[in-house]
């Protein structure tokens, strides 16, 4: 979350920059440039962020499944039914985004 918000900070007007771990994670579903380098704090010397440019058509995409059992807080209920939907969607072809917010420690990764 931390580098997020430093790359939130230095991302000009209306844009976005990502960090390397999620351009590696998302690079075969969306095409990036490579920013001119920066500095954030919290972090020694400068280095390259991305910015997310346009979605990559792919014919398959594979959906992850969970990992692991988890157990499910009766007061998520209603937020873990929407997020079902929109992997759903997803599966189906169907572009969807999710926005997931909250205080801290709420598990929304």
């Amino acid at each position: 979350v931390n580098m997020a918000a430093r790359l939130m900070s230095k991302a000009p007007n209306r844009g976005t920059l990502v960090s390397k771990r999620i351009f590696s994670r998302s690079n075969d579903f969306i095409h990036f440039e490579k920013s001119e380098k920066i500095q954030v704090k919290g972090k020694d010397g400068f280095f390259h962020a991305y910015i997310p440019l346009t979605r990559l058509d792919r014919q398959s995409v594979k959906i992850a499944t969970t990992q692991q059992p988890f157990v499910l807080m009766q007061s998520r209920q209603a937020a873990m039914n929407s997020l079902k939907n929109v992997k759903d969607q997803a599966a189906g072809g169907e572009p969807s985004i999710a926005f997931v917010s909250g205080g801290p420690f709420l598990g929304k990764s």
